[in-house]
């Protein structure tokens, strides 16, 4: 043998030491605690998805007046914290609406979620907004409502009276849906604050 002149033994490596081990797990947990607040902040979430749904029933509104024919209502009840979209219908003194019986027909069936008032039917559709959104204010003519009741309304020929409706979550942060009046369009934003 001669000296200084030996082989070592190279062993295969078939799983992870203890140290490896352990930076994965301190390099996975600092992650999530970046991840985990964002998971787990739902108001966000709430607030947009709140925003789309005023939207949608502005648009639906929109849709319906120019399709119907009549003019649709949309009452924003700041205090209940709720959207209602109301279709206002004169009664056809002969009942010559399309899919309604003729006056001289016996049976006249009412629709559901319809009431006959003062000679107009109002057709409701109600959205209350998620627990933790609210209707901050609502801008319509010129005028900023933050209580009460506040109305939008749309015409048949696709207009509308215009407006803003401010919505906002229990961290302050405010999503606007507005109104072009001319044009029925709306658009959706997130505000500065």
């Amino acid at each position: 043998m001669v000296a200084g002149s030996f082989k070592l033994k190279h062993r295969s490596q078939t799983g992870f030491t203890l140290i490896e081990l352990i930076l994965v797990l301190v390099i996975a947990g600092f992650i999530f605690s970046l991840v985990a607040p964002a998971i787990t902040s739902t108001t966000g979430l709430h607030l947009r998805t709140a925003a789309k749904r005023v939207a949608a029933g502005l648009r639906y509104a929109r849709s319906q007046a120019v399709t119907a024919g009549s003019v649709y209502q949309i009452v924003f009840d700041i205090d209940q914290n709720e959207m209602i979209i109301e279709r206002m219908v004169e009664e056809d003194p002969y009942a010559l609406q399309t899919g309604r019986s003729r006056w001289w027909e016996e049976e006249e069936v009412e629709e559901e979620g319809s009431e006959v008032a003062g000679g107009m039917n109002y057709e409701k559709k109600t959205y209350r907004l998620p627990k933790g959104v609210t209707i901050a204010s609502v801008v319509t003519d010129g005028e900023e409502i933050d209580q009460g009741e506040a109305l939008i309304e749309f015409y048949p020929n696709g207009s509308c009276s215009g407006g803003e409706v401010f919505l906002m979550d229990s961290k302050e942060r405010v999503y606007r849906v507005a109104l072009e009046f001319i044009t029925g369009i709306v658009t959706i934003g997130e505000e500065e604050t």
